[in-house]
């Protein structure tokens, strides 16, 4: 559902990925079985599908921080981001 809310494109592309899988027919009837339900998913809108399910909303609204990232742009990375760096007054800082 998040894709296609967010990137027709893309969500064309998968869809039209499986259609593929499924004419050539070299799968086993379970996995062709498993595509024609999620192809059936796509039509119903995914209506039983939600983005994010009730339960798992756990963050208010005025306290979510986004970031929008596009498929087809190369990313920023930061890679000194990735790096653990020990704390030795690790306590003294989590309690401020």
């Amino acid at each position: 559902m998040f894709l296609a809310e967010n990137s027709l494109k893309a969500n064309v592309l998968v869809f039209d990925c499986f259609h593929d899988v499924l004419n050539k027919g070299t799968i086993s009837h379970h996995i062709q079985y498993m595509i024609e339900v999620f192809m059936q998913v796509q039509k119903d809108k995914y209506k039983d599908n939600p983005i994010i399910p009730d339960g798992l909303d756990l963050v208010k609204e005025e306290e979510k921080i986004t970031h929008h990232i596009c498929l087809e742009e190369e990313l920023q990375v930061q890679e000194g981001l990735n790096i653990l760096k020990f704390d030795p007054n690790y306590t003294e800082n989590e309690e401020k």
